[in-house]
């Protein structure tokens, strides 16, 4: 009977000892948790199982962590459109305060955090920025600001060589095509590509075709702006 209770006893210890093992494992485990994660979430997660069991909140959360700012996609630097569309994305449900020259608009994000509204832009130079707010009202840090020229005058193209109406003969059927335009403009001729150089100057070699020759110049701006003009010279052999 003796050995009996001494088997026993054993068993209790050891028992006894694996309970403390356990409890000191869980207990190394969570604060560990809640030095990784943070006291918040482990307030939210005690607060949750509180109300699952019908009793009182056990921690007061406060939330003063910042969110990060809104990405906002990309944007054009010149454009002729008046009308704007900003797109982007932030905290789920959280609210996007945008700037336009120094006017704010607030506009919500969805519930994947997405969020889209248009502006109207004002001639010539508009600044926009956009900081996120949170449901703690904790509000980020601004975005970069967004520099949108709103351009709508026509780019100028002046044809320097060969002149309206001229004519060529014989060994003269390559001719140089020569002019000027507005710097960072593109230009084709008869819808090909030609180099605009420094100052907005131009020259490009063209074989003109016996008889009449139609060239039809294009030029556009960086903001879409078109100016087209249209020449007509002749070849003979």
């Amino acid at each position: 009977m003796a050995k009996y209770y001494s088997r026993l006893t054993r068993t209790e210890e050891k028992k006894n000892r694996r309970s403390v093992i356990v409890f000191g494992a869980l207990t190394v485990l969570l604060i560990i948790f809640i030095f990784t994660y943070g006291f918040s979430l482990t307030a939210k997660v005690s607060n949750l199982l509180a109300s699952a069991t019908g009793r009182s909140p056990i921690f007061e959360v406060t939330d003063d962590t910042p969110p990060a700012p809104p990405q906002i996609d990309s944007l054009p630097e010149q454009t002729n459109d008046p009308r704007l569309i900003v797109k982007g994305s932030a905290e789920p449900e959280s609210k996007v305060i945008i700037t336009l020259n120094g006017t704010e608009k607030e506009i919500l994000t969805d519930i994947d955090g997405d969020f889209s509204s248009s502006f109207t832009l004002t001639r010539d130079k508009n600044s926009l920025s956009a900081v996120t707010v949170d449901e703690g009202g904790n509000t980020s840090k601004p975005t970069q600001t967004y520099n949108i020229s709103y351009d709508i005058t026509k780019p100028e193209i002046n044809i320097t060589n060969p002149k309206n109406g001229q004519s060529f003969f014989g060994k003269d059927k390559q001719i140089t095509i020569e002019g000027e335009t507005e710097l960072e403009t593109s230009v084709t001729i008869n819808e090909r590509v030609i180099v605009v150089g420094g100052g907005g100057k131009f020259s490009h070699p063209y074989t003109l075709s016996d008889g009449e020759n139609t060239l039809n110049f294009l030029v556009v701006d960086l903001a879409g702006n078109e100016s087209e003009v249209a020449i007509s010279v002749s070849y003979s052999p």
